[in-house]
């Protein structure tokens, strides 16, 4: 498993649409299709019912995407206070007294 699955999976959850994610992705179509279909066959069951137009969780979907949503949130937090330390001004502030 990996965050680009788990990225396209939570993209097409929250877009309820595989060709929306792929748009807001800058992915194609069969790339989300198969980035899901991979997370699907690893974690051996079926995570997104395709039927009709709109893509709706199973009930394995529902519990996965809770921790897939963690997941994201926890990886992008790890960057930003990783990137916020990396920004930090360090040394000393010289003053001449005239």
């Amino acid at each position: 498993m990996d965050f680009k699955q788990i990225e396209a999976f939570v993209s097409v959850v929250d877009h309820k649409s595989f060709s929306k994610a792929a748009d807001v992705c800058f992915l194609t179509q069969p790339t989300i299709s198969a980035r899901i279909s991979s997370l699907e066959k690893e974690l051996g069951v079926r995570l997104i019912d395709r039927t009709g137009r709109e893509a709706f969780l199973t009930d394995y979907g529902k519990v996965f995407y809770k921790y897939a949503a963690e997941m994201l949130d926890t990886r992008n937090r790890a960057a930003d206070s990783i990137q916020g330390l990396s920004k930090e001004i360090e040394g000393m502030i010289a003053t001449q007294i005239a």
